[in-house]
């Protein structure tokens, strides 16, 4: 879903989540997608937009569009929903709705489900087998996604190479982030960063997640220092996450 910042129409860099990119490959917000398990028959369903959409946002993509680009066997409007489930409910013997909701196993926090408000899934939906079938699969990488992340390792490694060649005393932590970032974006296309830099000089490497908001990588190197920098591209939802010291 995108998001704007409170009381503004400044909107945030999107970022698909993660779950879902791994299941549709679609980089825009606010569609969902349905996945038949028996047939792998895939249905998009993207945003229905507002002719105004066009002035300010760009053209706006017909769902044949969206088909085509992502290879799915059907795209659909996001307010076709219901009826999409009702006809599936209706034509089925045997109706179940699995949603993708869990526990993170690392951080605890729970995956919610998608809301469903639809009268028509009513006592149908699962929110207990997905989650771990998918979180078991993306564990497991595919030849197109280990090639994937060889070029976003690569790619950073060649970023912190040219960091480490352009710093010197005097320079500021936050403009070590600043060479790493454009170098990815600016030749390997990487608009986004697979976390928070660490640029972390002298005594501020002790710090575990230094770079934060509350310690911004504002430092300045000084002659001698030992610089540690923890960074890492993303390109299409993979990252890499490299320190070099």
């Amino acid at each position: 879903m995108d998001k704007t910042r409170n009381d503004t129409d400044h909107e945030e860099l999107f970022r698909q989540e993660s779950y879902f990119h791994y299941l549709s490959g679609v980089k825009e917000p606010n569609f969902a997608i349905a996945i038949d398990v028996h047939s792998a028959k895939t249905t998009l369903f993207c945003p229905r937009l507002p002719a105004s959409y066009a002035i300010i946002m760009g053209r706006i993509k017909p769902p044949s569009e969206f088909r085509d680009h992502y290879e799915v066997d059907d795209v659909k409007y996001v307010d076709e929903l219901e009826s999409f489930f009702s006809d599936y409910v209706s034509s089925s013997s045997s109706p179940k709705i699995l949603l993708n909701c869990g526990e993170n196993s690392d951080s605890g926090n729970i995956y919610p489900a998608p809301e469903l408000t639809f009268k028509c899934v009513s006592g149908i939906t699962n929110t207990t087998s997905l989650f771990p079938v998918l979180a078991d699969s993306r564990v497991f990488k595919s030849p197109a996604e280990l090639e994937l992340m060889k070029h976003v390792s690569d790619l950073s490694s060649q970023s912190h190479v040219y960091t480490m060649r352009e710093s010197k005393p005097g320079m500021t932590e936050w403009q070590q982030e600043a060479m790493f970032n454009h170098y990815s974006h600016f030749y390997f296309g990487c608009r986004k960063a697979g976390y928070t830099g660490i640029c972390a000089c002298g005594p501020n490497a002790a710090t575990l997640h230094y770079g934060h908001a509350g310690a911004p990588n504002d430092q300045t190197i000084q002659e001698g220092d030992m610089c540690l920098l923890d960074m890492g591209s993303e390109y299409h939802c993979y990252g890499a996450d490299i320190t070099c010291r």
